[in-house]
């Protein structure tokens, strides 16, 4: 469930830029058959949507009244972010 919560703040994110009209992770993410590297603000607006993702899934669950276990919630939310951030550092975001 806390993943799944982080997911639909992805889509939450995604519908908020559409209604801005722009894009600001428009880099997105590295495709390996491309072989080429992204610049390190892109991975940065990666890394940063990723923490923002956790906090809009944890606020849709809120909303909707969604029992988190917060703790949990926090703890699979630490290990993603240093899990991106070790990817970043290594250049393979």
């Amino acid at each position: 469930m806390r993943w799944l919560l982080h997911e639909c703040g992805h889509v939450l994110i995604e519908q908020s830029m559409r209604r801005r009209l722009r894009r600001k992770f428009i880099l997105g993410y590295h495709h390996p058959r491309q072989g080429r590297g992204r610049p390190r603000a892109s991975a940065a607006d990666i890394l940063h949507e990723e923490i923002e993702a956790w906090h809009r899934g944890l606020g849709l669950a809120r909303r909707l009244g969604v029992k988190v276990d917060l703790d949990a919630y926090w703890r699979d939310y630490g290990v993603a972010i240093h899990s991106y951030a070790r990817g970043f550092v290594r250049r393979k975001l």
